[in-house]
């Protein structure tokens, strides 16, 4: 059921369960087709650039083992947050949420969120890795003879944003590839891409808005509605967890899940050499490691280091408008370091060189305030001159 009525988000904008919702529903939870039929489903509703609507998913009283998918985002206008020209006029480019957000701010909030969720709540998060970039105009197609041009997460451009060792929120994120073909072609790549699977061609419930009846169709071969895969992923997240329940284990910890998944899946057959599309899932395989290495239960899980990642000016996850690429002169920037939820104790000691100047540090947060001096011109750009460092040193309670 969804959480809201169908209602007016914004003028010219309604929001209302409708074809995908009901494809998802479907994939999931059909009563003969579906992946785990007794599955119970609601939906939330998203802005109109793809922001997600958190407060509605934890309004929904999520428990450890619940399973959330999460859909592409979309942007015609974050332009320095993609690889080169990629995205620019007359294309609209998808990247996988949240990690796609240009703002340092929403970035960071919508990381947090996902890390809430999968740390604290014990809830499975599936991200669609979506299908790049499409040109809109008959010219673009003159210029660039491939009307779909996926993104390499792992490009300089995106700054690290999909860097498994900083930016792990402990979802999973989920690449796509035609069934019939077995061609990812149009499907974003990447090393932080988790499993592959179908993403089009499957048959579907589908729903016309002013019309009473269902109807089943294929989906449209289009990379950038690569939403499928990310849905048959959270069916298969959701049957092996409903067999750990049964089985008297428990919720299973959302990054057991996903090791389990990927260890236990299959390479993508002839892969073009240096793209990672992740393992295509086996439920069979995942479930039989799992009752063989948990049958006692699951372990803690490692939280990896003290710190998480440290966001502010001169960070990828914290660049936005006219501080990207740098502290800007004769301002005050803040550095925000992002804890594990783990992390006890933490002490902080920050260091930095001139011309930089300490103006405070927060002892419970560790947020360092740094006073930059004014420079030369109108802004203070990397690699500055002179180049200055910034350092962060913490203990925790071991």
């Amino acid at each position: 059921y969804p959480i809201r009525p169908p209602q007016r988000l914004a003028c010219g904008l309604y929001w209302d369960v409708g074809i995908d919702g009901t494809k998802a529903a479907g994939i999931i939870a059909d009563k003969n087709l579906g992946i785990v039929p007794s599955a119970k489903l609601t939906a939330t509703a998203s802005s109109w650039r793809g922001g997600i609507y958190f407060n509605d998913i934890h309004e929904v009283g999520l428990q450890a083992g619940d399973v959330v998918v999460i859909d592409a985002k979309t942007s015609e206008n974050l332009l320095y947050y993609y690889p080169g020209n990629t995205c620019r006029g007359g294309t609209v480019c998808t990247l996988p949420l949240p990690t796609a957000m240009g703002d340092g701010n929403l970035l960071s909030s919508y990381i947090k969120q996902i890390e809430y969720l999968t740390e604290q709540k014990g809830v499975n998060v599936v991200i669609s890795a979506s299908g790049g970039t499409r040109q809109l105009s008959d010219s673009w197609q003159s210029q660039y003879p491939s009307l779909h041009m996926p993104i390499d997460l792992d490009n300089e451009a995106l700054q690290g944003n999909f860097e498994r060792p900083r930016n792990d929120d402990g979802s999973i994120l989920v690449a796509s590839v035609d069934p019939q073909t077995g061609d990812a072609g149009g499907s974003n790549y990447g090393r932080r891409i988790d499993l592959f699977t179908w993403g089009t061609h499957i048959t579907t419930a589908s729903y016309q808005a002013g019309t009473k009846n269902l109807y089943t169709r294929y989906d449209r071969a289009n990379p950038l509605d690569y939403k499928l895969s990310a849905w048959i992923v959270a069916g298969a997240v959701a049957q092996i967890q409903s067999i750990a329940f049964a089985r008297g284990l428990g919720a299973v910890p959302p990054k057991v899940m996903r090791e389990l998944l990927i260890s236990t899946g299959h390479d993508l057959p002839n892969a073009t050499p240096g793209r990672n599309y992740g393992k295509q899932p086996d439920v069979k395989a995942a479930v039989e490691k799992m009752l063989a290495l948990y049958a006692n239960g699951f372990p803690s899980i490692e939280q990896g280091p003290t710190i998480k990642r440290i966001e502010g000016a001169g960070f990828a996850a914290g660049k936005s408008g006219s501080d990207f690429g740098g502290a800007r002169s004769n301002t005050t920037t803040t550095f925000t370091p992002v804890l594990n939820a783990s992390a006890q104790g933490v002490t902080f000691d920050w260091k930095v060189s001139e011309p930089l100047i300490i103006r405070s540090v927060d002892p419970a947060t560790g947020v360092l305030q740094v006073d930059v001096p004014a420079m030369n011109g109108s802004f203070w750009r990397t690699p500055p001159p002179p180049t200055a460092t910034v350092t962060l040193t913490t203990r925790d309670k071991d």
